[in-house]
């Protein structure tokens, strides 16, 4: 191959990789998702009232998850709640929401607890709940913490 060849083909290359890097994401496009999102039915609540906590936690592992603890409580002004009630979950301790599963969750696949939580009466103020996940996939366990995962304000109407 000729000098002249070789200077064309290697800026053809050149050319090449720079489209390629433009269209291509890049690294911090390719990080895993956080495993837990924490949703509220309500930011704001009166006392007495209620509002749902919902935890979803989806597989981001390309291996199934053989094991999964959630876990949902009040943390700032934590006092201030009682736990209602569970769908998918068990109350434990004080006005936590938990649930230890080891029902295969596959690649993508989601699992959610929620939990109802009331306002005591006379109570005001903001209050956070922590999110709690640990899980097991491919012979490793993980776990997160989000602390404050959802503020929820009481106030007096």
């Amino acid at each position: 191959m000729s000098a002249r060849a070789r200077a064309v083909l290697s800026g053809v290359l050149v050319a090449l990789a720079g489209v390629l890097g433009l269209l291509l994401p890049t690294g911090t496009a390719f990080a895993a998702a956080d495993p837990a999102v924490y949703t509220a039915s309500k930011t704001t609540v009166a006392p007495e009232e209620s509002f749902v906590l919902t935890a979803t936690f989806t597989n981001p592992e390309s291996t199934p998850v053989i094991f999964l603890w959630q876990g949902i409580h009040p943390a700032v002004n934590g006092g201030e709640w009682t736990l209602e009630s569970c769908l998918g979950c068990t109350p434990s301790g004080v006005n936590n929401a938990v649930v230890a599963d080891s029902t295969p969750v596959l690649p993508g696949e989601s699992r959610s607890i929620q939990a109802t939580y009331k306002a005591k009466a006379g109570s005001t103020g903001y209050s956070t709940f922590d999110g709690y996940v640990y899980y097991e996939s491919g012979g490793v366990g993980k776990d997160k913490l989000t602390p404050a995962a959802v503020t929820v304000t009481i106030a007096n109407p």
